[in-house]
């Protein structure tokens, strides 16, 4: 027979979803089956989790923020402006987004802060780029937090490497988060899994550091 409570896990867009049915008479009996089940889950995965119930990574994100008073800016490569959209797709968003710029190669980067020998010497799609970038964006827009990421912009290789490569940087200007992603060699995929990947880094800074 089925367990009770059920464990259901499904792979989606911004993570691992995990959702726990149970089944009973009334709600208040079935949500009694559910507590045991989450605070499981909690001590086992709890520095991965990132929200609960309907939240999405840019919500899961804002919320940290506003409730520490803390502001972001965003250096995007590759992703097309795809990380502002979903950070300014949260109402409250005025309060917490200093702004961001996006580009495209490495004059775009050198237009932004970025210095060339960073570039020159590692490539406009790696850690340490990523790393400059975030700290540029930081300090242009006067933010406590700067997220930056860079990968292939496609359609196909691009300094002999492939496309689904991207870098996160994630820095509140002591500490950084670093994140390498290789991603299904698809646009769609790219601009969608790597902005959800850089808002819960994010969290995830501002939630470690305060």
């Amino acid at each position: 027979g089925v367990e009770n409570p059920y464990l259901g896990i499904y792979s989606k867009a911004d993570g691992i979803h995990l959702r726990v049915i149970a089944r009973a008479r009334d709600r208040q009996t079935a949500l009694g089956l559910i507590v045991p089940v989450e605070q499981a889950i909690h001590e086992r995965l709890g520095e991965y989790i990132w929200g609960y119930d309907d939240d999405t990574p840019a919500q899961a994100a804002g919320t940290s923020l506003m409730n520490r008073g803390l502001s972001v800016a965003v250096l995007e490569m590759c992703t097309g402006g795809a990380l502002a959209n979903s950070i300014t797709d949260i109402p409250d968003s005025l309060t917490y987004f200093k702004g961001g710029a996006v580009v495209y190669d490495a004059h775009g980067l050198k237009v932004s802060g970025v210095p060339a020998e960073v570039i020159k010497r590692y490539g406009v799609v790696s850690q340490e780029t990523a790393n400059a970038m975030a700290d540029c964006v930081r300090s242009n827009f006067g933010a406590d937090l700067g997220v930056a990421v860079t990968g292939v912009p496609g359609p196909g290789e691009f300094e002999g490497k492939p496309l689904g490569l991207a870098y996160i940087s994630v820095t509140n200007g002591r500490s950084v988060r670093e994140m390498e992603m290789r991603l299904p060699p698809r646009r769609v995929t790219i601009k969608r899994r790597v902005p959800n990947q850089a808002l819960i880094e994010l969290r995830r800074l501002v939630e470690e550091t305060g």
